[in-house]
């Protein structure tokens, strides 16, 4: 199974309180893994001043106060919050997405057609929308996947995500990527036809194709280099978020990525079976 970087967050409460689920992540020592219940944006501010998560030079960064202004939209939310580092993306029963947080991080997207949209994904930094006419819209980051000029992003049946990348499967069964080149935005050489399935790591995307073999591009130390690795005969994918894990028709099992992550993928494939 392929990991996927979109966050999706589904909890609320009602309009008389807001909640906000801060969610410890390693690469943001600042954050907690705390419930915080207030009434009003004022007493969120307080209760964080006084929990210790975020200092003062911190919020803007965090649009903490965004929440309260947000709640009665957030009561429309039809799938939930997908996050980046420093923004939010929520879509909303009507196929609209309100957007908030830093315009660095993609929460800006004025200049965005965000109607009729059905799926949103997420990078760590941009955003790209599914609508429902098979189109993609992208905003945020232009080196993490919020600029697909000269992609043609029509015909779109999936988006994949990687920590700075996106791929796109199309419904002729090709892929078209953009983003951070060397991380899977780019996969110049890669031949992406008859793609059954895509699946991806922190910097990399693997492809699986209908017969049975498997293409992968990317960062060569998360998966991005499978030349000396047999993917013929391929049934199934695993990731972490280094490494890969290919499930052969024989019931074996071959891994490529980073070292550290080899065994946990190659034992997610072996559980599989």
């Amino acid at each position: 199974m392929g990991s996927d970087f979109s966050r999706v967050y589904d909890k609320y409460a009602d309009r008389k309180e807001v909640m906000i689920d801060i969610l410890y992540e390693k690469r943001m020592k600042w954050y907690d893994k705390k419930m915080i219940w207030a009434p009003s944006g004022l007493e969120i501010l307080k209760k964080i001043h006084e929990s210790g998560l975020l200092d003062t030079t911190l919020f803007r960064d965090f649009n903490i106060l965004i929440f309260e202004f947000m709640a009665p939209e957030l009561m429309k939310v039809k799938s939930g919050i997908y996050q980046t580092f420093y923004a939010y993306a929520a879509l909303k029963f009507d196929g609209t997405v309100a957007v908030w947080g830093d315009a660095d991080f993609g929460g800006d997207a004025t200049d965005v057609d965000l109607h009729n949209v059905v799926h949103v994904f997420s990078t760590l930094s941009a955003f790209a929308a599914l609508k429902s006419d098979h189109t993609v819209v992208v905003w945020g980051n232009a080196n993490c996947g919020g600029n697909a000029s000269g992609v043609d992003l029509t015909n779109v049946v999936r988006v994949i995500s990687a920590s700075i990348a996106f791929a796109a499967l199309k419904s002729d069964h090709t892929v078209v990527v953009w983003g951070q080149p060397d991380n899977g935005g780019d996969a110049t050489g890669v031949d992406l036809t008859n793609v059954e399935h895509v699946f991806s790591t922190n910097g990399s995307f693997a492809a699986l194709k209908f017969d049975g073999t498997v293409v992968a591009w990317g960062n060569a130390n998360r998966g991005g280099n499978a030349v000396d690795v047999d993917l013929t005969n391929v049934v199934n994918v695993f990731s972490t978020r280094n490494a890969f894990a290919a499930l052969k028709s024989d019931q074996t099992v071959v891994a490529w990525g980073g070292e550290n992550d080899i065994d946990k993928v190659r034992q997610l494939a072996e559980d599989s079976k």
